[in-house]
């Protein structure tokens, strides 16, 4: 038996931790491990944690590859040991006899087809009828799919091997699927993002990360003005005044002795970058107009599959439950900006042109609560548990 010298390193000490990943629905192609891959690592805010997460993102031409974290918690580990547990690396020195345990993570990665959503529902897969896409499907999962993907697909083969009429058995339960598609719209009401009407804690009522899912949060460009908030450079005049202000809010946070994270920073400079481009949507209805302005591809997707009724060449099409949604989604971000009492109210309405009687009116949807200043002008908090009011929202 040979003693070795034991060191470990504090995760104090360390910048980003090294990680492991696994790849549980198997491993990427031969070309892509053997031309030494680049992985993306940034930080995410997650509802309901206390500190920032870190996600792994990696791609091919045609594959991505995105993280679920296992936590490095020890409590979450006890409540539920088969998912979560504390994990190090060993690195043995021979010319020292020394093996130093450097603390990681590990990731589970998530893989997906870039730009593919096809779906049974789909209505816009190339005029594809549902059998067609039906198929489609079934050889994705073949060729793509992980063990219960197949599996899955298997079980729908075997409930309808007595009755191969997809058309038909959808009109079968028609009638079902109406009436739960309507009580499904008054739980989840159309104009606004997923929200928990449970929580006690303001943060977690719309989850910021179901307002920006993780592609969109990856590509905003905190940059855009984060330098305005870190240096006396003006703001361009080409932005809202309510941009500034939020600028002149984060200089104002914290002190010498404590300042603002640069992560608080560079997550409120993105929900800026995307209400700019918000902005741009509602007043411009420009697709090249969003392109001109550094619009990524991924965020540009998401703003017209999230407002936009049509989109042709070029032009955006809006109706007016588009831009309720719209002026709702900003309401509820500028909720985020303002930590939850919103006070630049008619900065705000003159950002998305309209006044601020009608802007006043999506605060309250949303389920703020009005309190008046000395100066007459009022602000709104967001109460919780969340509530909405009882008469239905008017324009």
């Amino acid at each position: 038996m040979t003693d070795v010298n034991l060191n470990v390193i504090s995760e104090k000490d360390l910048g980003n931790k090294p990680c492991v990943i696994k790849f549980p629905c198997g491993l990427p192609p031969q070309y892509y491990i053997e031309s030494e891959p680049k992985f993306q690592s940034y930080s995410k805010k997650i509802s309901g944690q206390p500190k920032r997460s870190r996600v792994i993102l990696s791609a091919t031409e045609k594959v991505e590859y995105e993280s679920n974290t296992i936590p490095n918690d020890t409590e979450t580990h006890l409540q539920n040991p088969s998912t979560s547990s504390k994990f190090a690396m060993g690195v043995y020195d021979k010319s020292k006899n020394t093996l130093t345990l450097i603390p990681t993570d590990i990731y589970d990665m998530k893989q997906s087809i870039i730009g593919y959503r096809l779906t049974l529902e789909n209505q816009n897969t190339s005029g594809m009828s549902k059998e067609e896409r039906y198929v489609e499907i079934k050889k994705l999962a073949n060729d793509f799919g992980s063990k219960i993907t197949k599996k899955k697909m298997q079980k729908m083969e075997m409930e309808n091997v007595e009755n191969l009429d997809i058309e038909k058995t959808a009109k079968a339960v028609g009638s079902h699927q109406n009436l739960a598609a309507d009580k499904e719209s008054d739980e989840k009401p159309l104009d606004l993002p997923p929200f928990n009407k449970s929580t006690s804690k303001e943060v977690e009522v719309y989850p910021i990360d179901e307002i920006l899912p993780i592609k969109v949060y990856f590509h905003l460009n905190a940059l855009t003005f984060s330098k305005f908030v870190e240096t006396s450079q003006e703001l361009d005049s080409k932005y809202p005044k309510y941009f500034n202000a939020i600028i002149q809010r984060l200089k104002a946070s914290g002190s010498a002795d404590t300042p603002v994270h640069k992560d608080d920073i560079e997550h409120a400079c993105k929900i800026l970058s995307f209400m700019y481009f918000t902005i741009l949507l509602l007043t411009k209805k420009s697709v090249s107009e969003l392109t001109n302005q550094g619009c990524h591809h991924d965020i540009k997707n998401y703003l017209l599959d999230t407002f936009a009724h049509k989109v042709t060449k070029d032009k955006i099409f809006l109706m007016d439950e588009n831009r309720i949604k719209i002026i709702n989604y900003m309401v509820i971000l500028s909720l985020h900006l303002e930590d939850f009492v919103a006070k630049n109210v008619p900065l705000l309405a003159q950002a998305v042109s309209m006044t601020v009687p009608a802007i006043e009116k999506h605060y309250l949807r949303v389920g703020c609560k009005s309190h008046r200043r000395s100066n007459d002008e009022r602000y709104y908090s967001l109460e919780t548990p969340l509530q909405f009011p009882k008469s239905k929202f008017a324009k």
